[in-house]
């Protein structure tokens, strides 16, 4: 006959060794949703590589967003200028000169992707200057390159800068901004991490999505 101590026993095994198998099922649960997304970050970067694109990270790239190689241009919060940025451009090359015929300024044509995009992506603790933030929204306001923000303060930051009122918002939710008029919350799926895999996922679909199916922005 067993004892009270025994039976505290085998019962105390039994639950530790369903807790085990609870940590290891969901270990592995965790470790397959990693891989499908990494398979996915893979097939997306692919099909989106074949089309006429260009996006600009200011500041932490996503995982895996490199990928897709010369259609990515990573630009450092104090690096932001008119040179690295897509703002709008006269199809005229014009050259400026001044009273005594000396050159003081030019404007020369570029030839940008069709389909581009701005993420924001500042680090907690890192800001832009008013110039930084000035030729974001430049890109928008006059070339109509759309820029995603991501993070509260991200979103906050350059709504501030804008004269807009903050928003409540958390770490991990997203804005897209066209036009003083157009602000999108949460345009997909907010993800966990903003430099994670899920993240790249749902912005690498958000993009095909715009492009596949232009909403009219």
């Amino acid at each position: 006959m067993m004892t009270g101590r025994r039976i505290i026993i085998i019962v105390a095994i039994i639950v530790l060794t369903g807790l085990a198998c609870i940590l290891i099922l969901s270990k592995a649960g965790n470790v397959g949703v990693e891989a499908v997304n990494e398979k996915k970050i893979t097939e997306l970067c692919t099909r989106l590589s074949e089309q006429d694109v260009g996006i600009y990270v200011i500041g932490d790239m996503p995982y895996g967003l490199d990928r897709l190689g010369d259609k990515i241009t990573a630009v450092a919060p104090d690096s932001v200028s008119g040179d690295n940025m897509p703002i709008w451009v006269s199809d005229i090359h014009s050259t400026f000169t001044d009273n005594h015929g000396l050159r003081i300024s030019e404007s020369v044509p570029r030839d940008y992707p069709e389909h581009m995009i701005i993420l924001v992506n500042l680090p907690q603790g890192t800001d832009m200057t008013d110039d930084g933030w000035q030729i974001v929204r430049d890109c928008a306001v006059e070339n109509n390159v759309p820029v995603l923000l991501a993070g509260k303060d991200n979103i906050n930051r350059f709504r501030t800068f804008l004269l807009e009122a903050s928003k409540v918002c958390g770490d991990n939710d997203t804005m897209l901004f066209v036009s003083p008029d157009t602000w999108t919350m949460n345009p997909f799926e907010a993800a966990e991490d903003t430099t994670g895999k899920r993240f790249t996922v749902s912005f690498l679909e958000f993009m095909l999505g715009r492009i596949v199916e232009p909403d009219g922005d």
